[in-house]
C-alpha cells in the first residue's frame, strides 16, 4: 500500500513539474497493466489448452513489450534531460 501511495504522490508532483515526463510515465503504467492482463489471458489459454488463443495473446504481448521498452527508454531520456537542466 505504501508503494502505491508513494507512486501516486510522485506522479502528482511530476504532473506539476514536468508534464511531458508525467505523460510518458502514465503511458508506461498503462502498458504495464495491459501486459499484466495479457499475461493472465495467456495463462488461461495455456491452462485451457487453447493453442490458437495462446499464440494470439503471445503476439499481443510481444507488441506491448516492444512499446513498453520504447516508452521506458523515452522516460529515461526525459529524466536525464531534466537532471541535466537542474
Amino acid at each position: 500500500m505504501h508503494a502505491v501511495w508513494f507512486m501516486l504522490v510522485a506522479l502528482a508532483v511530476l504532473r506539476e513539474r514536468n508534464p511531458g515526463l508525467y505523460a510518458v510515465r502514465v503511458e508506461d503504467l498503462r502498458l504495464q497493466l495491459e501486459l499484466r492482463a495479457l499475461g493472465d489471458s495467456y495463462r488461461a489459454a495455456v491452462d485451457a489448452k487453447d493453442a490458437s488463443k495462446a499464440a494470439a495473446v503471445e503476439s499481443q504481448i510481444a507488441a506491448k513489450v516492444r512499446s513498453q521498452v520504447d516508452i521506458d527508454l523515452k522516460a529515461r531520456a526525459l529524466e536525464l534531460v531534466a537532471l541535466d537542466e537542474q
